[in-house]
Formats: C-alpha cells, structure tokens, sequence
C-alpha cells in the first residue's frame, strides 16, 4: 500500500499501523518456497539464517487531531450517504433476468 494509505488508515482508525520495509512479501514468499524447494536451503532454519532473523517495518502514526479526524470521518459518511439509491431500476431488471436465468447455478 502505498505511503498515503497508510497513513490515512492510520489517522481515521487512531491505532498505529505497521506495514513490512519488503513490500513485495509475496515474492519474497515464493521465492523461499522455490529455494526451500529445490534444495538452495535445507530447512527454514537455515533459511532465515542466510535472510536474517531481523524485519524492518515502516510505522505510520496518526497525525490528525481528534477535531480533524472527526471532519474527515463526517465528510466520509457524507459521502457514502450521498451515493446510495444510484442503482437505477433498469439495473434491477438485468440483474434479476441474470439471477433467473442461472437456475440455481452460481
């Protein structure tokens, strides 16, 4: 996610978020299962010691005032608010033809 995300998740939930340095941990994952696999590392243990033990994380904290916070989170619900009802009723009609037509079948 990127550095603003972070951040804002962290000052609408007032709760520090963490978030690993390596962002790209799926590649790192699969790229231990490809060793571990074909032999580049007998076991996790000796794995993680080529690796190392230690993982960096970025720590975002909220910076708002409890004021701002506040204004934000009424603007969002706003926000939210204003953009239900927009299905039209056409929509409707399609969405229970497809429905219909399934037979029971997802």
């Amino acid at each position: 996610m990127s550095q603003a995300m972070m951040q804002i998740q962290s000052d609408v939930l007032t709760i520090s978020v963490h978030r690993p340095e390596m962002t790209e941990v799926t590649a790192l994952g699969a790229a231990i299962a490809a060793g571990i696999g074909s032999g580049v590392w007998e076991s996790l243990e000796q794995m993680e010691a080529a690796f190392g033990g230690v993982h960096k994380e970025d720590i975002f904290t909220g910076q708002l005032s409890e004021k701002q916070r506040q204004k934000k989170w009424s603007l969002w619900n706003w926000g939210v608010e204003r953009s239900l009802g927009w299905l039209k009723e056409e929509l409707n009609e399609v969405q229970s033809t497809k429905d219909n037509n399934t037979n029971g079948i997802n």
